[in-house]
């Protein structure tokens, strides 16, 4: 039964960070069912920096993202990497199959912890 939280807690905390409204969901004794919305127009609406900060929260910090954050000039080339980083980071936060992954990857990290 605590599992079930465990559930519940991961999904609420990642709708936060993506574009991804969880509409509903229930959690059976072997399984799981979720509705979700995906709300591009709210990604699209992210500034860089708030795309950065979102993806930070999942995710390492490459080195032309931790410069910008730290307010670090960046050269054309570098700002281009970033760029190209950002609409990836964008996508990529608004994808439902990544927003699956990290949900499982964490539940069943927790469980074989818990399982020894």
């Amino acid at each position: 039964m605590h599992r079930r939280r465990w559930i519940e807690d991961k999904r609420l905390d990642l709708a936060t960070v993506f574009a991804i409204d969880l509409c509903a969901y229930t959690v059976m004794h072997n399984h799981y069912l979720v509705v979700l919305f995906i709300d591009k127009s709210r990604a699209d609406n992210w500034c860089a920096l708030l795309v950065m900060e979102r993806w930070h929260q999942l995710f390492s910090v490459t080195v032309y993202s931790q410069g910008y954050i730290q307010g670090e000039l960046l050269t054309a080339a570098e700002q281009a990497n970033l760029d190209r980083s950002i609409a990836l980071w964008r996508e990529r936060l608004m994808n439902i199959s990544l927003f699956m992954r990290i949900i499982n990857e964490g539940i069943v990290h927790m469980a074989n912890q818990e399982d020894d």
